[in-house]
């Protein structure tokens, strides 16, 4: 992975969890509606999965579809080092757990 790769890729993922912590802190508000609250959910999502494309080198296109993001080659198995990392999560894997587990990766 080149420098500007990673770079790209960290500030997506910083992004991404900016994303995050505030639908953490919207979801318990009732008077927020839940339109704002999935929408921070899907950008976190969006900007999770650009990060892992854009540190394989993919040039993304410009685009908020989840599906496309991940069915893109580089998204479905970025190699970091040693270990191949799958972005597909199983069918019962919950939007909420994967944004609850969204925080130790910044």
């Amino acid at each position: 992975m080149s420098r500007p790769e990673l770079e790209e890729a960290l500030l997506l993922l910083r992004k991404a969890q900016e994303d995050a912590d505030a639908v953490k802190k919207l979801v318990p508000d009732t008077d927020i509606a839940d339109s704002v609250v999935g929408f921070h959910a899907q950008q976190a999502a969006e900007k999770a999965l650009k990060a892992v494309l854009a540190a394989s080198g993919d040039d993304f296109p410009w685009t908020h579809d989840l599906r496309h993001l991940m069915d893109r080659p580089s998204s479905t198995h970025a190699s970091t080092g040693h270990r191949a990392i799958s972005t597909r999560r199983p069918p019962h894997v919950s939007v909420s757990y994967v944004l609850t587990h969204l925080s130790p990766m910044c």
